[in-house]
């Protein structure tokens, strides 16, 4: 999996957002992937299909993002130079992880990918910018 392939996940899910919470999307890929309720590869994570047959970064099937992000990586704005580098930064951990070890983010605080369910409960809960982290402890 390449640096740009997370890249253009962080541009999708953390566009306009602070670099903190580009960085948080970043680090949620990999810190899922050590993680015990999900795939233990980053890329099989990435590409991951829910039952209906979209991908679970929904931003993946969105014709508008992949427009904006092919548009970004063409002229190299500061969008695209920012999810490069909040991508590069979490694979190799030369930046702190902002979320302490979240696995799950949305845009809202109570939406249910980080809110307990009845597997898991969400912990460490942590709002940057208008996404909210969370990290996840089997009950």
């Amino acid at each position: 999996m390449s640096d740009e392939e997370i890249a253009r996940v962080v541009f999708g899910e953390a566009r306009g957002e602070p670099y903190q919470g580009q960085l948080g999307v970043a680090y949620t890929i990999f810190n899922r992937s050590r993680h015990p309720g999900y795939l233990n590869s980053p890329r099989d994570l990435l590409y991951e299909r829910a039952t209906d047959g979209r991908h679970k970064y929904e931003t993946l099937d969105d014709a508008g993002h992949t427009q904006a992000w092919s548009k970004a990586k063409q002229t190299r704005n500061d969008e695209y130079t920012s999810a490069m580098r909040a991508a590069q930064a979490a694979r190799s951990g030369s930046e702190p992880d902002p979320t302490r070890g979240a696995t799950d983010f949305a845009s809202k605080q109570n939406w249910p990918s980080v809110s307990d369910n009845q597997y898991w409960r969400a912990t460490n809960k942590t709002q940057i910018g208008n996404q909210w982290f969370v990290g996840r402890e089997k009950k």
